[in-house]
């Protein structure tokens, strides 16, 4: 179990860096991930919504504002939750803008969305890693 709650965190941040690079390089070079970088996209962003749910699971209850603060502090508790806050923004967007339902504006927006939580993720996730290291330091 301990190597599992070890790897989670790494499985988590290398889909990210995987999303974004794909999602962010294909934006400013085609208007949007396209191709090959599209399917990359997708195929790590299952590995993403099942590292951030058992982040969730594992390590929410750590990350709880009560109290008694323990040994993680407010401000880390904050970024956390924004984290986990941005990863269920980019997610439940994208997988609504794949239903024709919203319309081309409404799926623009979503899309939109999207790249604001992944923007969100990869904010709140260098904050959480750097206010981490600087705890355990």
């Amino acid at each position: 179990m301990n190597v599992v709650r070890k790897a989670i965190p790494i499985v988590a941040a290398v889909s990210v860096l995987g999303c974004a690079a794909t999602g962010f390089i294909g934006d400013w070079l085609h208007g949007g991930p396209t191709g090959w970088g599209l399917l990359v996209h997708m195929a790590l962003a299952a590995p993403v919504m099942l590292a951030f749910a058992a982040i969730a699971l594992i390590w929410g209850g750590v990350h709880r504002f009560d109290r008694t603060l323990g040994r993680i502090g407010g401000v880390r508790k904050l970024l956390f939750w924004l984290l986990l806050l941005s990863a269920f923004v980019c997610t439940t967007t994208m997988l609504a803008a794949m239903f024709p339902i919203f319309g081309y504006i409404g799926q623009d927006k979503l899309v939109d969305a999207h790249e604001l939580g992944g923007i969100g993720v990869l904010v709140a996730g260098l904050l959480y890693g750097l206010s981490a290291r600087r705890e355990t330091t």
